[in-house]
């Protein structure tokens, strides 16, 4: 089906369906074991969600208020919400492991396990490469390992509960509604056909009128 573009206020259904979307894209890319392309989606969807939630204009301040909020409670994650910043900046930038907060030495540089591989052989593996380098004479990289199927669905519980706080207050969710007024959404052949029929039949009875 040919699609076109609209741009609406959204409503609680057109934002689920947008970060459906969106988690079922990262899901997509995992699958295909196209890892950077899943991540970029993945910490792009916090980006989007953050902003929905929040007035600050820093993108890191607010990138990190959602997570703390929203992602890492309850997670098995072991990194914090300034290392995850830290690790988008290099990917979404410049599609790499590095930020200038990573080589600042502000964060910790993480590395990613997929199944069937786990963050825990991941840790095994960092802390033999430290004490081989250690060994050598010579200073290591030190990663925090993640699971990127726990960030993944981490990140999903994360959009359900803000989906939900959203519709719990009506003040945050019109904030929130108020700004998707310049977010594109797919619009059907047929929805897009009856707007225009709608648009020519009010113009018709305002040429009439005239």
């Amino acid at each position: 089906m040919r699609r076109a573009w609209q741009v609406l206020p959204l409503s609680r259904e057109s934002l689920e369906k947008i970060f459906g979307q969106l988690l079922a894209a990262i899901e997509l890319c995992s699958a295909a074991r196209l890892g950077v392309p899943a991540l970029i989606l993945l910490y792009s969807a916090i980006d989007i969600a953050s902003w929905l939630d929040s007035e600050k204009r820093s993108v890191q301040a607010r990138f990190m208020e959602w997570v703390d909020k929203y992602l890492l409670p309850g997670s098995s994650l072991k990194c914090t919400a300034l290392d995850l910043y830290g690790a988008r900046c290099g990917l979404v930038h410049s599609y790499s492991a590095d930020s200038n907060l990573i080589k600042s030495g502000k964060v910790t540089r993480i590395g990613y396990a997929w199944k069937p591989s786990t963050a825990v052989g991941l840790e095994q593996l960092i802390k033999a490469n430290l004490d081989l380098s250690t060994l050598a004479g010579s200073e290591g990289d030190y990663f925090i390992a993640v699971q990127v199927e726990d960030l993944i669905e981490s990140l999903r519980k994360g959009i359900q509960v803000f989906l939900g706080d959203l519709e719990g207050n009506s003040s945050r969710a019109e904030a929130a509604y108020a700004k998707t007024a310049g977010v594109l959404t797919d619009l059907s052949a047929e929805r897009a056909s009856d707007l225009l029929e709608r648009a020519q039949q009010i113009l018709t009875y305002d040429r009439k009128r005239i």
